[in-house]
């Protein structure tokens, strides 16, 4: 049985796989046994994996491929590889996950890019945009770490096809979506194929693949195609909620800033999924004297004026399991008009690599960029 199912969609590249393989029993007093009791032969078997198996592939797309242990997914993962390969001027190049060359021993910040500033780009870009996670060794990282730097390593690669088979196979449901979210957010942005395997069906809402590829036992296969395919947030999003938090809360995610000082609480607001925390904004009195702020109006503040009207983000976390899905501009937007200021500020470092106030609706103001490294950004409240 082979079904596919088209919409609207232009053939480019299509890929042809007949493949079978050959089992022959070794005759042993218990396997002839074995053969008499159940009357069967004990000559060479044929057995048919694809047979006029076609599949369209176009650069760029995403193909997700499942099927159950042993029904053949990788050996057609291998046969589009090899048949990839040879059209390397249409596809460019290929890497797969087990050809990326990774040390147990890799500092992260080292193992990426030519500079250390497009090495926190790309780290950054694969949601290990942590302080502590840029100096920390590639063994030292939860499995769900370490699919992220797999992607950071495959965008520092060049390549423009990327193929993991037992894609997520070792990782928690929840954090296999959230990888996946990931993988194809940045494949697209950058016109990357990708080709994953596993035998996991629950990934094609945050996958959103073009090729979507059901592998059966024997020579049944089902391709359905979705052109138009695309993920614009990840599927746990929709779980989330966020309400004003405590300092007890902040306390739960303060590790994972790299300032171990502690703010000054004037609002503070936490992201829950599933009744955990798993990010925290923290809103504290604005600074007396603002470069950025003195450039952006083209004059000073009083203090009663700064103590009435503006108030600044100092921390916004989200726990490292959870980052690159958009959460940290969600936590900033939504919270944004809650504080009842006309006016909110924020500096950071992490804006550099990771501009999540810009999407958030903040804005940077370029010209304050001399402020030791870290940009400065302001919104305004419309409605006050």
């Amino acid at each position: 049985m082979r079904l596919k199912i088209l919409l609207e969609r232009e053939h480019k590249k299509i890929f042809r796989v007949d493949k079978s393989f050959s089992s022959k029993s070794i005759k042993t007093n218990r396997v002839i046994d074995v053969a008499e009791a159940f009357g069967i032969g004990l000559d060479e078997r044929k057995f048919q994996l694809f047979e006029n198996f076609e599949v369209d592939i176009n650069p760029g797309d995403i193909v997700y491929i499942v099927g159950e242990s042993g029904s053949g997914k990788s050996v057609l993962l291998r046969e589009l590889i090899n048949q990839i390969r040879m059209n390397e001027n249409t596809f460019g190049k290929l890497i797969t996950d087990k050809e990326l060359m990774i040390n147990d021993d890799e500092i992260l910040v080292h193992g990426l890019g030519s500079s250390t500033e497009e090495a926190l780009q790309i780290l950054s870009k694969s949601g290990l945009n942590e302080a502590f996670l840029f100096i920390r060794k590639y063994k030292e990282l939860s499995d769900g770490q370490k699919y992220r730097y797999k992607i950071a390593k495959m965008i520092d690669s060049n390549a423009s096809v990327w193929v993991l088979d037992e894609f997520c196979s070792n990782l928690d449901r929840e954090s296999a979506k959230i990888v996946s979210f990931c993988l194809q957010k940045f494949a697209r942005r950058n016109n990357k194929t990708v080709i994953v395997a596993t035998s996991h069906n629950d990934l094609f809402d945050d996958l959103a693949p073009n090729v979507y590829i059901e592998k059966y036992f024997g020579k049944a296969s089902k391709v359905s195609y979705y052109p138009n395919n695309f993920a614009k947030e990840c599927s746990i999003v929709k779980n989330i909620r966020i309400e004003e938090a405590t300092k007890i809360d902040y306390k739960l995610l303060s590790i994972f800033h790299y300032k171990s000082s502690k703010p000054f609480f004037l609002k503070l607001f936490k992201m829950i999924l599933n009744d955990r925390v798993i990010g925290i904004i923290v809103y504290s009195p604005s600074r007396l004297n603002s470069i950025g702020r003195e450039i952006y109006f083209n004059r000073k503040f009083s203090l009663e004026e700064i103590n009435r009207d503006f108030i600044r983000i100092s921390r916004v976390v989200i726990h490292p399991k959870y980052r690159s899905i958009g959460l940290g501009t969600k936590l900033v937007k939504e919270t944004l008009p809650l504080v009842n200021k006309k006016y909110v500020e924020a500096i950071a470092v992490m804006a550099k690599y990771c501009p999540f106030f810009e999407r958030a609706g903040m804005i940077e103001v370029k010209e304050a960029l001399r402020l030791r490294g870290k940009k400065y950004y302001i919104w305004e409240n419309r409605n006050l």
